[in-house]
């Protein structure tokens, strides 16, 4: 799946609708664990999973694009009926001796272990294979069941596919698992101490093929109702155990919208379980783990998912709500240090009536769910660490990542209005935005934009109402990749085996880790690939007979280690390189069973080996030579610089024409609008220069030529929208972000003048639909509304107005209308606007008093506080007051403000408050100017087959020409004063739409034939 996306971000400062920001605040050197590679598995069920599914790739790669670890093989209930060698009906047990044959699907209907083997290849993902020992013991024949796992293992290793990872069984709790089934009718069924004994007698079977098997046990969620249970299993085979499998799906059977917004974080809740979040559930098994001396069993999710409710038959319950309800759980799982997780399911037949939202859509020819982008966006997340972060508003959850030189900021915004957040960094030199993108309704990924506080400088982005957003932001890397190498901070940042601790025996500082008998602790860390690095620690032993190991591996295995036998602290070192596919490894120190030693290590440090190069730089090329884009994509240029050791590879970049293309430090180019631009490297040693011809084309068949993406625009003059539109499209719809219908358009009508409502940046939407109401595009543009005052005339009481003291509406004596704002006493009321810097305003306002003796006062200040005027009112009668005022650099955002003293008697009243742009030739568009234009927009001859000519009568000024076919491909860009001829005469026959903008940025559309 592949999403072009682009970003843009806004370095002036734009207001929301919100006055107050949310205060978001990350902490550099507070970082825990690492996100763990197998974060984002994804469940089969080998039954359903058709070969016509996988025969293209496109699963495939969908895998990887979602992140997926691994894939769970062959799936959840069938494990405890299925036999690798002997595939079945699925949910039917073929040792059944009244099995019925005929129940066996053709192999083209499911999926078996070779298929599963290349697919796990070509996903690139872990192999994790489930065990059957159910069947064993339903039919009384446990030896049997051993001798096919053993098989299975060995088929495994003779066909080169290195399984590790193996669940024993599924579900052996529940019912409808193949042994509690009881088809035999014997009355056995699985209890804790039965299951421990087998899952002794399968892994020590297991581990005499793979002595690093890895084995995950599956038994009840709830763990504070079952804590007798997990004593006996932890107890008794706790020493096979690395992984206790607990399958949760939230509030069974009840789930419902209202209930997932009412709480932040969520919690596990079912009928007869009132838990905590999952993090609280997390940390509950490690702590009784621990209590049982087993703290390296971790927890793993290998099942989860929203479960059934009355979501599913709420016509008003979309499969994006669902899928941002699986957001939280898996953002949860990331905090808690969840490091095998895998939603239920990739694939069920039948979408549209399934009680689940899975990975894929069956009904609509398997194209990827809502679910498949809210992975997409948490893929960035893996392979980085968690770091402290904290926001200011409850309905909000964060997390944040570091991963190698960039910062992952994910916002789940559980309210049902926007927020402005402003993002503070301690101990984080941030310098740019990565990219920022949202998930939401219909379940896409899309850029946002961000913009600086004129205040601080920070940050800060607009995060929709029940949304996820990612901002990734650039910042100065450390040279050092391990965090809390020194130790002074405990563990701190680092994982665990077998309860090592805190010693002040230390090297240097305060701190160092003791292991005691055996343990061992392991920090992830991201790297490059094909790179060599540099693993530095001291250590020692107290007993030089036996080791201690200083080593660093991946999923694949050890990559290098080194045995230390040292009694006393000595810096022992290990070289090793990174294969092409390797982005993360394990720094670890490991002691083996040893008979009560005890070893010791501090200042652990990993760094990349610099090459020492003293070459100079002797040529440049680019990636791309000339290339064609569509605009709001963005494609890479990479600079090959010649030769490959030189020393300083370093290279600027720039862009000609940013209207059309920007390129950001890593040739990363950011198509705009229509046009073309050059974008050049030039190398910083000897100044060699290529470049590239950029040519941005309409992004769509159906698009948007106005307003244009970014753009700021002056309440007075509103917004004309225009419109590009394929010969199939009928209507076009016009939406705000919520969904309110602001126009609708018949074509060929493709324009229509609007005034928003709304001040700061605001998104809308289009839908372009065929005649028969099918839609055939969509699209969504990010625009900045300024000098906009909201409920300006009290109409709707104290809407969008801060208010204080004796501050009311009445409705006795308006200036105009039905409402006006009336201050009793002391009191008053306020809005953020939203302005341009160093720009002429002109604000008009009716006021009154009652006693002439008492002074009301209507003022404007800017960011800072610092009043550009303040107009006193003593008048008695409704009078009009025009103020003209000049912002500053700080005019970006202000607030306007009507009060009364702490001594004030009598009443105030405010009404119809109106601001507006001042400029020499600024122009006020009302429908009526825009149809006048459009009358003093002559086109002729037209039709034409050779030249046509153009003019806009009555506007001074060199002006705009840009013409477009009607799948939105531009034609022609041209400036000219009074009029411009255009020969048409190569053009292909058809209407064209033109589009003629003047030097104050207003644009007349229209069209024209050529014959």
């Amino acid at each position: 799946m592949n999403l072009k996306l682009t970003y843009l971000v806004i370095l002036f400062a734009s207001l929301t609708a919100s006055a107050q920001k949310v205060q978001l605040t990350v902490n550099g050197t507070q970082r825990s664990h690492t996100i763990h590679p197998n974060i984002q598995g994804q469940g089969l069920s080998y039954s359903v999973e058709t070969d016509s599914i996988y025969e293209d790739g496109a699963m495939a790669q969908l895998f990887k694009d979602v992140g997926a670890g691994f894939l769970r093989w062959p799936g959840g209930t069938p494990t405890s009926m299925y036999h690798w060698n002997d595939l079945g009906a699925g949910w039917v047990d073929n040792w059944n001796p009244n099995y019925p044959e005929e129940w066996t699907p053709h192999p083209s209907e499911f999926m078996d272990l070779d298929e599963y083997m290349t697919l796990t290849r070509a996903a690139g993902t872990q192999p994790m294979v489930g065990i059957n020992m159910s069947s064993g013991m339903e039919w009384g024949r446990v030896d049997d069941g051993v001798a096919e796992a053993v098989a299975l293992v060995k088929y495994c290793i003779d066909n080169d596919f290195d399984a590790k990872c193996f669940f024993l069984d599924n579900e052996t709790y529940h019912h409808g698992n193949g042994y509690n089934k009881d088809m035999r009718g014997d009355g056995g069924h699985w209890t804790a101490a039965n299951y421990a004994q087998q899952i002794n007698l399968y892994a020590d079977s297991i581990k005499k093929y793979i002595p690093d098997a890895k084995f995950f046990i599956n038994w009840r969620d709830q763990f504070s109702n079952n804590v007798s249970d997990y004593e006996t299993l932890l107890t008794v085979a706790g020493h096979n155990i690395d992984y206790v499998d607990v399958h949760w799906y939230w509030k069974w059977g009840v789930s419902n919208w209202a209930d997932w917004k009412a709480k932040t974080p969520m919690e596990y809740e079912t009928a007869s379980y009132d838990g905590g979040s999952y993090v609280e559930e997390v940390a509950y098994f490690n702590n009784l783990a621990a209590s049982l001396g087993k703290s390296h069993i971790k927890v793993a999710v290998l099942e989860w998912n929203i479960a059934p409710g009355d979501h599913n038959s709420n016509p008003d319950h979309t499969e994006y709500m669902t899928a941002l309800m699986q957001s939280e759980m898996q953002m949860q799982f990331m905090q808690a240090g969840i490091e095998y997780a895998s939603m239920w399911t990739s694939h069920w037949k039948e979408s549209s009536k399934s009680e689940f939202l899975t990975l894929i859509n069956s009904d609509n020819d398997h194209a990827p769910s809502a679910s498949a982008a809210m992975f997409e966006l948490y893929h960035h997340a893996i392979g980085g660490q968690i770091t402290s972060s904290s926001v200011s508003d409850s309905n909000i959850m964060t997390t944040t990542v570091v991963k190698g030189n960039k910062t992952y900021v994910y916002l789940l915004n559980k309210n049902d209005e926007n927020k402005s957040v402003e993002f503070n960094f301690n101990n984080l030199n941030v310098t740019s935005v990565d990219q920022a993108l949202r998930f939401s309704d219909p379940g896409e990924l899309s850029p946002i934009s961000l913009w600086n506080s004129t205040t601080t400088g920070n940050y800060v982005a607009s995060i929709q109402a029940n949304s996820l957003t990612m901002v990734s932001f650039n910042y100065e890397a450390n040279t050092e990749l391990l965090f809390n190498g020194d130790f002074e901070n405990g563990l701190s940042s680092w994982d665990s085996w077998n309860s090592p601790t805190v010693t002040s025996d230390a090297q240097n500082g305060n701190s160092a880790i003791k292991i005691e008998n055996s343990g061992s602790f392991n920090q992830w860390v991201t790297v490059e690939p094909s790179t060599t690095y540099k693993l530095t620690a001291f250590v020692k032993t107290d007993n030089s007979a036996k080791k201690v190991v200083l080593g660093v591996g991946n999923n694949g295995g050890n990559i290098a280690t080194k045995d230390i036998f040292s009694t006393s602290y000595k810096e022992h070192e290990v070289v090793f390189t990174t294969d092409a596919n390797t982005t993360s490894v394990q720094a670890w120190v490991w002691l083996p069973e040893s008979n009560g030693t005890s070893a010791y290590a501090d200042n652990m440090s990993l760094t990349k080996v610099e090459e020492v190069s003293n070459e100079p730089v002797t040529s440049l090329s680019l990636s791309h030579e000339n290339e064609t884009v569509y605009s709001s994509t963005t494609l890479k240029v990479s600079a090959t610089i010649l030769p490959t050791n030189a020393s300083d590879k370093s290279v600027v970049w720039e862009s000609d024409n940013t209207a059309t293309a920007t390129v950001n430090a890593n040739g990363l180019v950011t198509a705009l609008t229509p046009g073309t631009a050059t974008i050049t490297a030039t190398t910083n040693d000897g100044g060699f220069t290529a470049n590239t011809t950029i040519t941005v084309i309409a992004a769509q068949v159906n698009g948007i030529i106005s307003p244009i993406q970014g753009n700021s625009y002056d309440i007075a003059s509103g917004i004309d929208f225009s419109f590009s539109a394929a010969p199939e499209t009928k209507y076009i719809y016009v939406y705000d972000m919520d969904w309110n219908l602001i126009s609708s358009l018949t074509t060929p009508n493709l324009t229509f003048s609007y005034t928003p409502t709304a001040t700061g940046d605001v998104t809308y939407r289009y839908i372009f639909q065929d005649a028969n109401w099918k839609d055939v595009g969509n699209g969504t543009v990010d625009v900045s509304i300024t000098a906009t005052v909201l409920n300006a005339d009290f109409e709707l009481g104290l809407n969008s107005w801060g208010n204080y003291g004796g501050t009311t509406t009445e409705t006795l004596n308006p200036h105009n209308g039905n409402t006006s704002l009336k201050i009793n006493a002391r009191g008053g009321a306020s809005q953020f606007i939203s302005l341009k810097k160093n720009t002429d305003y002109q604000v008009s306002f009716y006021a009154k008093v009652e006693d002439p003796s008492v002074v009301a006062k209507f003022n404007i200040k800017n960011a800072l506080g610092t009043k550009y005027f303040e107009q006193n009112i003593v008048e008695s009668i409704y009078t009009q007051f025009t103020i003209n005022f000049t912002t500053d650099n700080e005019g970006e955002e202000a607030k306007i403000g009507f009060w009364r003293g702490n001594n004030a008697v009598g009443a105030a009243y405010l009404d119809d408050v109106v601001i507006s742009e001042v400029t020499s030739s600024a122009r006020k568009i009302t429908p009526e100017t825009l149809e006048k234009e459009l009358e003093e927009l002559v086109i002729y001859p037209n039709p034409s087959s050779d030249f046509i000519t153009f003019r806009l009568n009555n506007v001074e000024g060199e002006k705009l020409l840009q013409i477009y076919d009607l799948v939105g491909q531009s034609v022609l860009q041209a400036s000219f004063d009074s009029s411009i001829k255009v020969p048409v005469s190569k053009l292909s026959k058809g209407t064209y739409i033109v589009v003629v903008t003047d030097q104050n940025g207003h644009r007349v559309p229209s069209k024209f034939i050529v014959k």
